[in-house]
């Protein structure tokens, strides 16, 4: 009686070794997988979808239907993103941003936006006065607003006087950069002093001023193509190099890039035609 409950407590004790085991090994995997979520980029932030990944879910739902209707039926196009067998690449946020890092990219053409809209408050208004203390001079090297480099006057309603003394080899700087501004101005220079007078607003100054912002749009939209390429180069060296990606996830992302591309440059375009409004006074 004895050896059978010892080995039946043997044989317990065993099950229960076996047991721990069994469970301090899943907790480790359980661990695993915890760390591996953490270093994942964040989906939703304080309770919200980020932008960047709802973003990602708009694309992805677009990219999951048709290009609409034609004549009452589906046209059966599915916006260019077809893997194998036809069907739609998909790819999740997650999928997405282990493939590339889709917020640095997105952050990145947003300040774009954001200094497009920083030079047209700063430098395109009718109030020329106003846009002059900002104007960027070169100076041993570097870049300072004027107003750090020189001392501007402002008292005569008619002109602006800028005064160089401080920094006398600026002045030619400083004068280049009033010339060169696109304000319509027309400087003129008294040794280290520059007299700016300060242009009407007439119909033709406010053409000019509107024909500056859509040249800075451009640029900046020009900028953002510039921008693109990096991130589609990589992908493009991911699809000859890397065996581990799936090429639908890799033409999915690559779709995600440039829509976002297109996004940014419509938002400019909405910010330059509101500008126009503006500065045309309608």
């Amino acid at each position: 009686m004895w050896v059978r409950n010892y080995a039946t407590k043997k044989k317990a004790t065993k099950k229960g070794k076996k047991a721990l085991d069994d469970f301090l090994e899943e907790f480790d995997d359980d661990e695993d997988e915890d760390d591996e979520a953490n270093q994942r980029k964040p989906e939703v932030i304080g309770g919200k979808e980020t932008a960047v990944a709802k973003f990602v879910r708009e694309c992805q739902s677009l990219g999951g239907k048709g290009k609409g209707k034609k004549d009452g039926k589906a046209s059966g196009k599915k916006d260019g993103r077809e893997g194998k067998g036809g069907h739609v690449a998909i790819v999740t946020y997650q999928e997405a941003v282990e493939i590339l890092d889709l917020d640095a990219y997105w952050a990145s053409l947003d300040q774009c936006v954001c200094d497009l809209k920083e030079t047209f408050i700063k430098h395109l208004t009718l109030r020329s006065g106003a846009a002059i203390d900002d104007l960027q001079v070169e100076l041993e090297g570097d870049t300072f607003p004027l107003r750090e480099v020189a001392s501007i006057s402002k008292k005569d309603p008619k002109r602006i006087v800028i005064d160089c003394s401080s920094f006398p080899q600026a002045t030619k700087n400083v004068f280049s950069a009033i010339s060169n501004s696109g304000l319509n101005l027309n400087p003129q220079q008294e040794g280290t002093r520059i007299y700016v007078p300060i242009p009407k607003v007439t119909r033709e100054y406010r053409e000019r001023l509107a024909k500056g912002a859509r040249d800075k749009c451009a640029e900046a939209k020009e900028g953002m193509k510039k921008m693109q390429s990096k991130p589609i180069g990589r992908l493009g060296d991911l699809e000859l190099k890397s065996e581990s990606v799936k090429k639908d996830h890799l033409l999915a992302v690559k779709d995600i890039v440039m829509a976002m591309t297109k996004h940014f440059e419509a938002e400019a375009d909405v910010i330059m035609l509101s500008k126009q409004k503006e500065l045309m006074g309608k």
